[in-house]
């Protein structure tokens, strides 16, 4: 996770973008990240990126407090909506996180050539 955030480009820095870790005994065990979606289609929104929980803090619900710190931050910011794609093949649980926190199936955006994406936005 630490070479992760260290490339992080500085678009999540830029325009109210930014990232968070989780900790767990002093340890960082879980990190999000967010920035305005590519290409600029929706200034009003935000991309929710790089979300990764360490396996000793799977099953203690820290992915859902990391994507719920962003959609407040991003309530907080008067965005109106946060888009993400994942693999749900590959990721099957944070797929379905994903949709129990209401993230609804939408159309393809920017230019992700990886197969499987699926992508998803939550109206706020």
């Amino acid at each position: 996770m630490e070479k992760e955030a260290a490339r992080l480009p500085a678009s999540y820095q830029e325009q109210g973008g930014g990232a968070l870790v989780g900790l767990m005994h002093q340890t960082v065990v879980g990190f999000i990240a967010w920035r305005r979606p590519p290409g600029g289609f929706a200034a009003e929104a935000w991309e929710l990126k790089r979300l990764w929980v360490r396996p000793q803090a799977r099953g203690t619900g820290l992915g859902r407090t990391l994507t719920q710190a962003v959609l407040d931050r991003a309530a907080a910011g008067d965005r109106k909506a946060v888009y993400l794609d994942t693999v749900p093949e590959a990721m099957p649980a944070a797929h379905k996180l994903y949709l129990d926190m209401g993230f609804k199936p939408c159309p393809a955006y920017g230019d992700n050539p990886m197969p499987g994406l699926a992508y998803l936005r939550k109206d706020l």
